[in-house]
């Protein structure tokens, strides 16, 4: 489930970790081993695999753009995010969740056993992905 800024490096896509404005460079990461024959070096080894990073120059990277995952859980449209352990929770926020009339969204949410997480937002938690149809939203990114 891809979150975050993302961007081609020699024709691969790699997340982007940091982006200064007044610098040169930035910092791409992948968790791909291939990464080490483009000369990433090894930043982190953890129980879920290894992380590769990377300073290139801003002019060798083209078309950055970010991408943020969502969700359809029985017809409402929510964020979703993933917890350590692969459980998933979802997050309905009835006022911005065109095309159904707000009220009717949070009907149904509550119909389908979400409960209140903060002003405006309501959580279902570990929601099993197979019940979840996702979707990307990718918006240009200026570096």
């Amino acid at each position: 489930m891809k979150q975050g800024i993302y961007t081609f490096y020699k024709g691969i896509e790699f997340c982007v970790n940091k982006i200064a404005d007044d610098d040169t460079n930035v910092e791409l990461s992948s968790t791909n081993s291939f990464a080490l024959e483009l000369g990433f070096y090894i930043d982190n080894i953890q129980k879920n695999g290894t992380l590769y990073k990377k300073k290139v120059p801003k002019s060798e990277i083209s078309e950055c753009y970010k991408i943020r995952t969502y969700s359809i859980y029985k017809g409402i449209k929510c964020a979703i995010w993933e917890k350590k352990d692969k459980k998933h929770y979802i997050l309905f926020f009835p006022y911005s969740s065109p095309p159904s009339p707000p009220n009717e969204d949070f009907e149904k949410a509550k119909q389908l056993g979400f409960s209140l997480y903060d002003r405006g937002a309501y959580m279902k938690d570990n929601v099993p992905i197979e019940d979840l149809e996702l979707y990307e939203v990718r918006e240009e990114h200026k570096i």
